[in-house]
């Protein structure tokens, strides 16, 4: 086994982006399918280990007197503001500040954080009654009074094909983020179903299901956020989403991607969400064709191989077929799908084939079990955070995610699964790989 630690990064030519050309695609904000089911969150009914960044001080109040019982969640509208605001108040330490700082890639420079308290969270408060049933409050308008609020059930899963008529039903959460040096408000549905699982037990999942709808050439565009402040979003257009085709969301653009619209390149830069604009910057493929997008050739980076001490780049494997895998200990499908990857790894060792599984964020026992287990016999990284190098160098958002890389240097495919990676390594026919 080989493991390695990412140091470097660099790229296989300089990269000349050129931005001789931004668009700025103006939305409107709305709640619908085409915003579901976005980004998930989850409250157990059981006190989990919770990180102290993430927990206000904030004390609740109004809350009926028969709620005798029950389980409190802050959830977060900007995670970067609350950390930062929490830490002002005094209920996050130095060090761990300094911590959260250098993992989470927070930023302080150019006040890019209010320095006063604004309403980027709200709180959630849930119970399971005597009968077994359960319910839930959340303070909708952020003042921690529960008194004028009302309880809710959560939903099934049956009232998404009736999600229209089903948000005007649930409650409207308000909130406020920090953007450009502004606050911006806004409200968002908030809608909760019941689950249960083994692992957990009972718990709930509650999603946010809003998009943000423009136009641009003659096509419409629909943004949609896995959080509500849009610094994660998938880019689609109404006609991918109404294909008969179903588009995974792993196919869908996201910031960072490069897409050809009308037979030109661009490359999705941010979503501003102070004034609602979708930003695209125009791509020229003279000057670059470097990105983490498939089509196009694959950023380098440089490694050390632990056992050897060896240092080495991506683009040192070129003449091979590479499958980056970015994986975690703490991933349940990742761990699930190892026997999936060793057999994939079994049957190509014939081949120009090479994998590396880039840990994020996992635990080292926990790791080198796994390994150990499993023989994975192959090049192992060790990515510390998930705001890492090559975590932010492949635009990685789910895991796990697989990236393979043909000889040429270029991406051939991006998916959550590896049933298509075998097809891809024996194809003969170049041709066949566009």
């Amino acid at each position: 086994m080989r493991t390695i630690i990412i140091a470097i990064f660099c790229l296989f030519g300089t990269f000349a982006f050129s931005q001789s050309e931004t668009v700025r695609v103006k939305t409107e904000m709305k709640a619908g399918k085409d915003g579901y089911p976005g980004g998930w969150g989850f409250a157990y009914f059981k006190q989990p280990k919770t990180n102290s960044w993430a927990i206000s001080n904030t004390k609740l109040t109004g809350i009926p007197k028969d709620w005798n019982e029950y389980y409190r969640k802050d959830i977060l509208f900007q995670r970067n503001q609350f950390i930062f605001q929490n830490y002002k108040e005094g209920n996050i330490t130095d060090s761990t500040f300094t911590d959260l700082f250098q993992k989470m890639g927070l930023d302080t420079a150019g006040n890019k954080y209010s320095s006063e308290p604004i309403a980027c969270f709200s709180t959630l408060i849930y119970r399971q009654k005597n009968n077994g049933k359960v319910e839930y409050m959340v303070d909708t308008d952020a003042d921690g009074d529960f008194s004028d609020e009302e309880s809710y059930k959560p939903l099934k899963g049956a009232v998404v094909k009736r999600l229209e008529s089903t948000i005007k039903k649930v409650p409207y959460m308000q909130y406020e983020l920090f953007v450009n040096n502004r606050i911006v408000r806004d409200s968002v549905p908030f809608m909760t179903f019941s689950n249960e699982s083994e692992k957990h037990g009972k718990y709930l999942a509650y999603t946010f299901p809003i998009y943000s709808e423009g136009i641009f050439g003659d096509e419409t565009f629909v943004v949609t956020p896995s959080k509500v402040d849009f610094s994660t979003f998938t880019v689609s257009t109404k006609t991918q989403l109404n294909n008969e085709i179903k588009t995974h969301e792993w196919e869908k653009a996201k910031r960072g991607d490069r897409v050809n619209y009308f037979g030109d390149w661009y490359e999705i830069s941010h979503f501003d969400r102070a004034n609602m604009e979708l930003v695209l910057d125009k791509v020229d493929l003279e000057k670059d064709s470097i990105s983490p997008t498939v089509g196009f050739y694959a950023p380098d980076f440089e490694f050390e191989v632990m056992d050897t001490g060896k240092e080495m780049k991506l683009s040192d494997l070129q003449a091979k077929y590479v499958l980056l895998d970015f994986w975690g200990t703490w991933c349940s499908p990742c761990v699930k799908g190892i026997p999936d990857l060793v057999k994939l790894h079994e049957e190509l060792k014939e081949e120009p084939f090479e994998i590396i599984s880039i840990a994020v964020k996992s635990k080292r026992e926990a790791f080198d079990e796994l390994i150990e287990e499993h023989g994975m016999d192959w090049l192992h990284a060790w990515e510390e955070n998930g705001s890492g190098g090559m975590v932010q160098l492949y635009n990685v958002d789910a895991f796990p995610s697989f990236i393979l890389i043909a000889p040429d240097g270029k991406i051939v495919s991006k998916a959550n699964y590896t049933d298509k990676i075998k097809d891809f390594v024996i194809q003969t026919d170049p041709s066949a790989l566009e």
